[in-house]
This record gives structure tokens, sequence and C-alpha cells, in this order.
């Protein structure tokens, strides 16, 4: 199969990924943090909004990227950033294609098999998934982890420490893994350890400009949770602490691992590829008590600002990839029970991808729209967890008070969850009393068919009444 054909193979496989299975999302899940961080950085919007304003970006260079092509080409930031997005999922499918091919596979076989992987997968517990749905950090440095050890199983070392540098640039926490397993294969082959020159350059650079940035004090890397933040964090961050959910779920885990490293067994020959599945594997087993060694055991705070046990996806998709590949090669040999066996595994292995439940309503887009020319910060304070303020004060680029999601945020800065909290306990627990908001600076009271007794609504649809605090 000539080159250009994969090419083009590979990019279908991207684009079917993106545009039908398994989807994407915007301004559901965690973009609801970095987009505000990210207009934030670009116009100067969104003042006096936490989100915005204490910014957890100093350690990825995802913002600068992302800036840059935005300059470049003059294109909306939605479009930049689902651009971005299916370029790295274009490469994670060509780093699964690279195993595949390096553990023996045809190339039709091998793109059967990347297309297979790009189905994703939920994993419940740290909550990730394996194709992430919205373009952040962690969905473009996941695919080039794979990339990267898709060049070392074909031994093109130099530049799979490249591919593993640019993952590190973009989100570190998801390639502590990648470092774990390049180190094993190192000792089955010297050769292998020329990948880290790149790798450990991106990182000192990274760890520079966050130096110059002031990340480490802001986000105490390697101090001790106080009791406040660790009953703060167990609210609101619950599935970093492993211990909530593995009981639960931790035999499906093995499984999935043990039948992984069945599957890596039957490439033992091919040391490096067998030593860097075994590895991944292993090491996000591993994770799981790493994680509760780190974070509920010592405290400190770098384990929920890593959250090992996210590394459980590589399990998954590698244990995946394995079983998948081994499924393959018995079929071309014929050994048909064996291949009826492990098409039995692959059919079994993925977790099922959790669909979104999309928050973007008309009525919604009516209230943000509005909003966007009727500056002041906005309060939500009937809610609840509800994802709506978030999509809101992206869209509207106008302050929203506080918010259930960006609370997801209080496992890196210690000032920025005192002061979730505090506004939280502040318009969740005072309801409808005008002047408790205008104390707390809020401008505007939007709440979902209600009514405000003896208060004339500034907008209202079938869906939203929005109130100015300071008229009668």
């Amino acid at each position: 199969m000539k080159p250009w054909v994969v090419a083009l193979l590979i990019g279908a496989i991207a684009l079917f990924s993106f545009f039908v299975f398994p989807g994407h999302t915007y301004l559901q899940q965690d973009t609801q943090i970095y987009v505000p961080i990210l207009e934030r950085q670009w116009s100067g919007a969104l003042a006096g909004d936490p989100v915005a304003e204490q910014q957890h970006v100093s350690f990825t260079l995802y913002d600068e990227l992302t800036n840059a092509l935005r300059r470049l080409t003059r294109l909306p930031l939605r479009n930049v950033l689902e651009g971005e997005q299916i370029v790295f999922r274009a490469l994670g499918v060509w780093g699964v294609f690279l195993i595949a091919a390096g553990l023996g596979l045809n190339p039709p076989s091998a793109l059967a098999i990347a297309a297979f992987a790009a189905i994703g997968a939920g994993l419940p517990g740290p909550e990730v998934l394996a194709v992430e749905y919205e373009p952040t950090p962690r969905a473009f440095a996941v695919p080039l982890v794979l990339l990267s050890t898709g060049f070392v199983v074909q031994g093109r070392y130099w530049i799979g420490g490249f591919a593993a540098a640019a993952a590190v640039l973009l989100h570190p926490p998801a390639t502590w893994p990648l470092w774990v397993a390049l180190a094993a294969a190192g000792l089955v082959n010297r050769r292998v350890l020329v990948a880290f020159v790149p790798l450990v350059a991106a990182t000192l650079a990274l760890l520079i400009v966050a130096g110059f940035e002031g990340a480490s004090a802001r986000q105490h890397l390697f101090a001790r949770l106080s009791p406040a933040q660790e009953s703060l964090q167990r609210v609101r961050t619950t599935y970093d602490y492993v211990s909530t959910w593995w009981g639960e779920r931790i035999r499906r885990y093995a499984l999935v691992g043990a039948a992984g490293l069945l599957a890596a067994l039957r490439f033992r020959t091919r040391r490096e590829a067998f030593v860097l599945l075994t590895v991944f594997i292993a090491t996000g087993f591993a994770s799981l008590p790493v994680s509760y060694a780190l974070l509920e055991q010592a405290k400190l705070a770098i384990g929920p600002q890593v959250q090992p046990a996210r590394a459980l996806v590589y399990l998954v998709v590698i244990s995946s990839v394995a079983s998948a590949c081994a499924a393959s090669l018995a079929l071309r040999a014929r050994k048909w029970i064996d291949a009826v066996c492990w098409l039995i595994v692959c059919a079994l292995l993925p977790f099922s991808n959790p669909r979104p439940v999309l928050i973007e309503t008309a009525d919604l887009a009516a209230l943000a729209q509005w909003a966007h020319s009727h500056p002041g910060t906005y309060a939500f304070p009937e809610s609840g967890r509800s994802r709506a303020p978030g999509w809101f004060r992206a869209v509207a680029l106008q302050p929203v008070y506080v918010d259930w999601k960006e609370g997801g945020q209080v496992n890196y800065l210690p000032g920025f969850g005192e002061e979730w909290w505090q506004r939280w306990q502040a318009t969740m627990h005072n309801l409808l009393v005008p002047e408790r908001y205008r104390a707390l600076g809020i401008s505007y009271v939007a709440l979902p068919r209600a009514e405000w007794p003896g208060r004339a609504p500034v907008f209202h649809n079938d869906s939203w009444t929005l109130y100015e605090v300071q008229s009668k």
C-alpha cells in the first residue's frame, strides 16, 4: 500500500472519528474552562472572572499554540481549536497504525486496528476518555504519546523523542507513563534512550517558562494539602480519590490489563515493542496505588494536579490494540479458535463511550447574545450543578460569579479553590436577596423559568428570566 494511500485513509479515519463517531463537542466539558482563559489572553475579556483570571496553563504551551494559530489564520477560536483537534486525532490514528505495523501486521490490518482504536472508550472512575470529545491539552497530548510509541516500535527513536517532547509541552501529566516505558525499553536496547534527549530538553524548557510565569509559586506542586483543601477536593473532585471508586471497578481494569498482557506475550520476540506494551499496561494499573499514596496517604498537592490514575487510559488503549493485533495475526495464520477468542476479547474490552448531553439551546443562546452587549457580572443561583452557566460565560464573554463546572479547578490553585467555595456558599444558600447580590458585585441574576416577586425582568424567554439586581 502506497504511503499517500495510507495517509489518506488515516485522515479519513480521523474525520469519521470527529464528525460521526465518537464525535466531538464544544463548550460542554473542559473547554468551558479553557475557552475563557484563551479569550482573556486574546482580548482582555472576562475581567473579574476567577476562571479567566486565575489561569492554570503555565505548564503547557496549549494556549501559546492556539493563540499563534489564531493570529496566523485569523479564524474564530472554535475553528482553530477544532482544527487542532482533527489534526491531533489523525496523529493518534497514525501512532496506532505504526504500533500495529511494528508488531508485524500488513498496512490494511494495521489501518483496521487504528480505526478500532479511534472508537475510543470512557473510563469510569478517573472520568477520562480514550478519545476526548473536546479540544483540550489532554486531547492533544495522548495522541502524541501514541505517535511517539509508534515511532519507537518502528525503530525511529529520534522522531519518537520529538513526538514525546511535543506531548510534554502540551500536557505533561499525560506523558509520565511514556517516560517509564521508554526507560524500560532502553534497558533492552540502549539506542531507545536517545528519545530522552528532546524529551528532557522540552521538559526543561517548559519548567523555565513556567518559572518565569511564577507557576510553581501559585500551584504549590510540592506542598501538602491542608485539611480544608482536602475536604474541598473530596467534595468537588472526588474522582481524584481512587479509594472512592476502585473497589467497584478494579476487577474490570484488572481483566482488561490481563487480556492486554496475554496479547502482548504474542509479540515477545519483538523485544522493544513487547517491553513498551507491557510497561504501558503495568504502569496504567500501578497508577492506582501511586495515586493513593501521593494524594490520600502523603497528601501532596502534586497528586491531584498530575492525576496519576488517568494513566489507566493507556492500559485500556494498549490492551485493546494488542488484543486486536493478536486477533488479526491469528486470522492470517488461520488459527480459527485463537482468532475467535481474541475477537471476543476485542468486543468486550472497550468501555462504552458516555454520550454527552448537550446543553446548548436556542433560549440559552438568546440569553448569551443579549448579555454579550450588556456588561456585568452574571449569577445563576438556581442552576445548581448545571453546565449552562459555563457555556454562557464562554459565549457571552461576560463574567459568571460562580458555577459548578469551574470548581473542577480546585485541585490546581489553592486560592482559587477557597474563593470558589466561598462564592458557591454565598449564592447557593442566599437565594433572591437583592442586597446580598449587590454586596457581592453581581449585576444580573438569571433564573430558569422562575419569577422574582416584585421585580421586572430585563430579558426573558421560555427557559430563562433575567433580572438586573439594581432595578426594582
